[in-house]
């Protein structure tokens, strides 16, 4: 029974024991999709045109290649889309980037700890998306200014027309509508010796129905030198 318990503990210990290394270099496409090729003796850290490794949230991608299992030694090499830029990043051991023309790779090696590498980066094309949005509003919102600045310099000026008072001259006579008519269309103050020249009334008629006129209210009458000025009744 003894020999058989230590027999037991001796295969789990050798399964413990296990001594994981990887040497790999990964790849990611601008689908998201990651080829990771090298040399290990992990059972699931190489793969080939796989989004297991990859998850994106609105316009940001995340790489996240965790495992557990303690590796004795890993070095790694992470190529990213073309004209990505990184947001975040997280590495067990040592990381570092090296930029390589338009692509970003990322570099790591760590001893006798889980292997674990997470990188948040945009795509050339989600970081043209974000630009161009906000050159579009940029442009919206020029637009809309100058548009405004011109419709309110141009913006033309109102003119009151003042409105004619009507008057009722169905229970005038005929002279007094007749002065009342010659004082609207003329729309201004006149002296009554215009009014009599116009219509040519007698001096005493024209005075008797001025007279009138103001008693009803419908002129206005002030006197000036040797005659009255006339005007409509505000």
């Amino acid at each position: 029974m003894k020999k058989t318990i230590l027999l037991i503990i001796l295969l789990l210990s050798s399964v413990q024991a296990i001594d994981y290394y990887a040497d790999i270099n990964a790849e990611i496409d601008s689908s998201g999709f990651v080829t990771i090729e090298g040399n290990t003796n992990h059972p699931t850290l190489l793969v080939k045109d796989s989004s297991l490794f990859t998850s994106k949230n609105q316009d940001h991608w995340t790489l996240n290649i965790t495992k557990q299992d303690n590796f004795s030694e890993f070095i790694y090499s992470i190529k990213l889309p073309e004209s990505s830029s990184i947001n975040y990043l997280y590495s067990t051991g040592t990381i570092g980037i090296e930029n390589q023309g338009t692509d970003l790779i990322v570099k790591g090696y760590g001893e006798n700890k889980p292997l674990s590498i997470i990188i948040q980066y945009k795509t050339n094309k989600e970081i043209e998306s974000t630009t161009m949005v906000s050159i579009i509003l940029i442009i919206l919102f020029i637009l809309s200014l100058a548009i405004s600045i011109f419709f309110y310099f141009k913006k033309p000026k109102i003119i009151k027309k003042e409105k004619k008072k009507k008057h009722n001259l169905s229970s005038l006579t005929e002279r007094q509508k007749k002065i009342m008519k010659l004082l609207i269309e003329k729309n201004k103050p006149t002296t009554q010796a215009e009014i009599q020249k116009e219509l040519k009334l007698p001096k005493a008629s024209t005075s008797r129905n001025i007279n009138s006129l103001e008693l009803k209210g419908l002129i206005e009458k002030q006197r000036a030198g040797t005659t009255n000025i006339i005007k409509l009744a505000e």
